[in-house]
């Protein structure tokens, strides 16, 4: 969805240890993962956007939203990704297909001193 468009929904999640992220298309990404991923438009090219790190949708979310609802996310994402069966299935796709999938929590704020 371009910028102005109506109905585009937009998540801020804060996390204790991950800190503050502003997600684009954050409700249709809940909506995938709980189990409504044929009423998401274009919902093949959401879930491949979620492998590419470039799209800035953090690991853990990722991890927490599928572990919520397991069957529902291996049933979205085996739409696309014919391989996914389970939810270690899942995972290993997107080990191998993101570099920042073991990533740890980083800083989000650096400390200076003055």
């Amino acid at each position: 969805m371009e910028a102005g468009e109506e109905g585009l929904e937009v998540g801020i999640v804060y996390d204790e240890v991950w800190g503050f992220y502003i997600l684009p298309r954050y409700g249709e990404v809940k909506k995938i993962f709980a189990g409504d991923y044929l009423t998401v438009p274009d919902h093949g090219d959401l879930l491949r956007a979620l492998m590419d790190e470039e799209e800035h949708f953090p690991p853990f979310l990722i991890k927490r939203l599928a572990e919520e609802h397991p069957e529902k996310a291996v049933e979205a994402f085996s739409s696309v990704y014919g391989g996914v069966k389970r939810l270690e299935d899942l995972f290993k796709l997107f080990e191998e297909n993101r570099s920042d999938w073991e990533d740890g929590p980083r800083l989000s704020v650096v400390p200076v001193k003055w």
